[in-house]
């Protein structure tokens, strides 16, 4: 519909045109330059009733323009010159007026977006001032958070670590004291047996009746000693490599932090808190101790402790 509105008024400027050119050649216009001004008056009059109300024409079809060409009487009208020039010219028109209209409008767009920048050199370097605090603030805190977890990473491979050699130190230190039970177990047999070899009585006719059983029980002690010796030597290199050691208890003073009071007896011949047996050996790591010591105490009877302060009183 619009477009069919823009070609009846473009026919109409023509019909006007072309009526213009026949009176010229009729004689009702005198002089060419007056027919110049006129029709470029109405052209404009025509032009900016066009261009008020609706969007810019995107050009004008070469058949349109041919109509000034043409003449009802060819014989009677004169020829319209410069028509090309005349075309391009509308053309251009056309299109620069398009132009415009697309400019201002992303210059409007252009403007609303920028209304809410400040426009002074002083706030531009204030706002960049403060875009360079926030990023050097922003690395800082991302180099920080990164040092964090990398000792976090290290102390929980140090945790985890340390707890699996504690477990496997706690194993082997379990098979050794087991070792040295078996071994305290042997050399009492031994002893037990050798004893009652030297028996001047009572064990002559046991002896003569099975002299090969009791040589047997002698040899199995023999080897069962010796693969528990030959154990523990295993055992003691181990633990020589992850610098353990065992915690001297005997005879010492009792020290809370490594060893643990299982068992107390008073007696008056050892001094107040001393160890007199060790039921289950401490062992310690540099500084460390993996493992407390059960021990047994000694403790003074509590009158000697009376009367031992009632000396000191007088």
């Amino acid at each position: 519909m619009a477009h069919r509105l823009r070609s009846n008024r473009v026919k109409e400027w023509i019909n006007r045109t072309v009526g213009l050119l026949k009176g010229r050649s009729a004689g009702n216009i005198a002089g060419s330059e007056e027919v110049k001004d006129l029709i470029m008056r109405r052209f404009e009059n025509w032009l900016d009733e066009v261009l008020s109300g609706e969007k810019p024409l995107e050009g004008i079809d070469q058949e349109l323009f041919s109509e000034l060409t043409r003449s009802e009487d060819p014989g009677t009208a004169a020829p319209v010159k410069n028509t090309q020039d005349l075309y391009e010219t509308w053309s251009a028109i056309t299109a620069l007026t398009q132009e415009v209209k697309l400019q201002g409008r992303a210059f409007r767009e252009l403007s609303h977006r920028l209304e809410g920048l400040p426009h002074s050199p002083a706030a531009l370097e204030r706002m960049a001032e403060v875009h360079r605090e926030t990023v050097a603030q922003a690395v800082a805190l991302t180099e920080s958070l990164r040092s964090t977890l990398y000792e976090r990473q290290r102390e929980l491979e140090r945790e985890a670590e340390r707890c699996a050699r504690n477990t496997f130190l706690d194993a082997v230190l379990d098979i050794r004291d087991r070792l040295m039970i078996g071994l305290k177990t042997t050399r009492e047999s031994q002893e037990a047996l050798d004893a009652l070899g030297r028996s001047p009585r009572g064990i002559t006719g046991w002896f003569r009746a099975k002299p090969p059983l009791v040589r047997q029980t002698a040899d199995i002690a023999a080897g069962l000693k010796k693969g528990y010796l030959l154990g523990l030597e295993r055992v003691e290199e181990t633990l020589q490599e992850y610098g353990v050691h065992e915690i001297p208890c005997a005879g010492e003073r009792f020290d809370p932090a490594t060893m643990r009071a299982v068992d107390i007896e008073e007696t008056t011949d050892l001094p107040d808190g001393t160890v007199m047996d060790v039921y289950r050996p401490g062992y310690a790591r540099d500084r460390e101790t993996i493992r407390t010591a059960h021990v047994k105490v000694a403790r003074r009877p509590h009158h000697s402790q009376q009367n031992g302060r009632q000396i000191d009183e007088s």
